[in-house]
């Protein structure tokens, strides 16, 4: 047999083998070098990057600066202690502080790399007797349900953590506050209703003792079964405010608003559960660019709210047109109504 033949098969084994040896070779630097990345960047913490009760909580999320100080067991904001403000939220970022347990720790990593040597939003906590905690907070992660985070301007503190405190952060300070609750304006408690606009319409309740019924009076005259007048009614009880709009608003805001020249001023006469004869006054501006309702206050208020225009209807259309039909145009523009 020839040598030829003999060494032919034998050297593309050999071949063969090396090739496997360098692909295996390959496929360990590989492995070796993303764990070695992966090691100088993240690793699982041993310790919280924060603990303990704060008392002052200052952030800024991009949009505004908000500040706020805890009295007792309530959080105030620190710009107007005077707002109604529903610390629900304050309280939440407040637990995510009292033991904040990062995700991942990132290492001998570059700020700019993780979006925070341009952050985001920073949070300033501070604490009775202890150091403020200052986190700035950079890009999200690829899944986008987390985010990146550094502790005191230290590069060496950068972590992951899970991107709902960041989110806490983008709630708008009107968001927080407490919406009033109008007064129980069941028809069996009202005494009267004044409503002011372009037309004045006075209406008088007669309330038959021992019974449910009640007729109505318009400007001293009886007004009976009116479909507009009991739509009023059942939007009067059913009425909300939707949102906070502004809170202790300048004379041009206010004007802007349509609140210095109201379209309608309604006063309503009512009786509580004391059998006391109360008032309740709404203030009703101009609509919201929107479209969705009216800007409005509650008695002497200094915050504005929204009412959405489902519960304005009626009220409008008697505050332009008083207990007539409104123009043809109108209805067909809706003008009378929003």
């Amino acid at each position: 047999m020839p040598l030829e033949r003999i060494l032919r098969p034998l050297l593309a084994a050999f071949f063969v083998i090396v090739l496997i040896w360098a692909l295996l070779s390959l496929s360990k630097s590989f492995r070796a070098g993303r764990d070695a990345v992966q090691s100088e960047e993240t690793e699982t913490p041993a310790a919280p990057i924060s603990t303990g009760e704060y008392t002052a909580l200052t952030w800024n999320n991009g949009t505004t600066t908000l500040n706020f100080k805890k009295e007792g067991e309530q959080w105030l904001w620190a710009d107007d202690t005077s707002f109604p403000l529903d610390d629900q939220i304050v309280t939440e970022i407040a637990a995510h502080l009292r033991d904040l347990h990062p995700q991942q720790t990132i290492t001998d990593g570059q700020p700019s790399a993780h979006g925070l040597d341009r952050p985001t939003a920073t949070l300033r906590a501070e604490r009775e007797g202890g150091n403020p905690l200052l986190l700035s907070f950079g890009s999200t992660t690829t899944d986008g349900k987390s985010r990146y985070i550094m502790a005191d301007d230290d590069p060496n503190r950068m972590y992951i953590i899970d991107d709902q405190l960041y989110q806490l952060l983008l709630t708008p300070i009107y968001d927080m506050a407490v919406l009033p609750v109008l007064p129980d304006l069941a028809e069996s408690r009202l005494q009267s209703i004044s409503i002011s606009g372009l037309k004045l319409s006075h209406f008088t309740a007669q309330h038959t003792e021992g019974t449910d019924s009640v007729r109505w009076r318009l400007n001293g005259q009886e007004l009976s079964g009116d479909a507009l007048l009991q739509g009023l009614v059942r939007s009067l009880r059913r009425m909300t405010f939707a949102r906070c709009i502004d809170y202790a608003p300048s004379e041009e805001a206010v004007a802007l608003m349509g609140l210095a020249s109201p379209s309608a001023v309604v006063r309503i006469e009512y009786t509580d559960d004391d059998a006391q004869t109360q008032e309740c006054k709404l203030t009703i501006g101009d609509r919201l660019e929107s479209g969705e309702g009216r800007y409005a206050c509650l008695g002497d208020e200094e915050a504005v709210y929204l009412i959405e225009t489902e519960w304005l209807e009626e009220l409008m259309h008697i505050a332009v047109y008083g207990m007539e039909d409104a123009p043809a145009e109108a209805e067909e523009t809706g003008e009378e109504s929003t």
